[in-house]
């Protein structure tokens, strides 16, 4: 909140703006190069089980990957959006919501 108060003080000069709500910075798992990638939810899931760069990631077959702890189908469908966009890695059919 400091640099934003030094920014308007040099940009409007006796004008003061207070918002209504503070964002806090986005977190980010040290040591990860997925960090920016993936949501830091996610980010804390894999290298909780080790995987802490794309290479190791893409390495990991997607069964391997449910069985991390805190690493659900819907992390899945967020590690399939972005490492592989243009197709969809084979899941079973339980796990596709689908009987």
């Amino acid at each position: 909140m400091l640099r934003f108060r030094q920014i308007e003080a040099a940009l409007f000069p006796g004008c003061s703006f207070t918002p209504k709500r503070v964002f806090s910075p986005i977190s980010v798992v040290k040591g990860s190069s997925l960090n920016g990638c993936l949501s830091p939810a996610t980010v804390r899931a894999l290298c909780r089980g080790g995987v802490n760069t794309p290479e190791q990631l893409v390495a990991i077959e997607p069964e391997e990957l449910l069985k991390l702890p805190g690493l659900g189908p819907a992390k899945l469908k967020e590690i399939e959006d972005v490492f592989y966009p243009s197709k969809r890695l084979a899941r079973s059919s339980s796990q596709c919501g689908r009987e």
